[in-house]
């Protein structure tokens, strides 16, 4: 009885759970067709073993209750493991990614709904995964507006600083275009952004 009292305790005190983190064991297109008739999204969390943020992302932030239990209800989330299998890696090539964690975010289309490069604390990141699933400023629903040319300045901020994190590079291109050209009051830091895309870029025929 003792002992069952102490369990108690230390349950209260660290939010004892019994809920873990569901990781889908199939194949992204498994996943996708899965999706097709539900509210659910795909989640890709690209890791490695042993790597600082991986590691920290999976004990300090995955593992939060809140994070667990929306996780579990909004998700289909597959870990993939570019640096140790060809087919993710090509997957994470495939969606511009250059460094890791990486998890990017899926609709029943395929489509990149946003992205998360790195980590962070359990309460900004239910925040943003939140933001994500309900559609709150993502990089789809900008680009969207982009393409509808719903265009403001806010827009091309907002868009500015989803492109710093190697997305699509053609459509970024063209964000960046306008916000060199455009006649809205754009902000000195999106300005810079833009210019420094356009400085970085390789030139050709020299």
């Amino acid at each position: 009885m003792l002992i069952l009292i102490r369990l108690l305790v230390i349950c209260l005190f660290f939010s004892c759970s019994s809920e873990s983190y569901k990781w889908y064991k199939g194949s992204v297109d498994e996943a996708l067709s899965l999706i097709q008739n539900s509210d659910k999204i795909i989640l890709l969390d690209f890791y490695a073993d042993g790597w600082g943020g991986c590691v920290r992302l999976d004990a300090e932030t995955l593992s939060n209750e809140e994070v667990l239990q929306f996780s579990n209800q909004n998700f289909i989330s597959l870990k993939l493991k570019p640096w140790d299998k060809k087919e993710d890696s090509d997957l994470l090539d495939t969606y511009n990614g250059q460094a890791i964690p990486l998890l990017i975010f899926l609709n029943n289309k395929k489509e990149e709904i946003d992205r998360i490069l790195g980590f962070y604390p359990a309460t900004e990141y239910l925040s943003m995964i939140k933001d994500i699933y309900y559609g709150k400023d993502t990089y789809l629903s900008l680009k969207k507006k982009f393409k509808q040319e719903e265009v403001n300045s806010l827009v091309l901020s907002k868009l500015a600083i989803k492109c710093g994190d190697n997305r699509d590079p053609d459509f970024c291109e063209e964000v960046y275009l306008d916000i060199i050209n455009t006649s809205k009051v754009v902000d000195e830091d999106t300005i810079f952004k833009a210019e420094l895309f356009f400085a970085n870029q390789p030139v050709f025929g020299l």
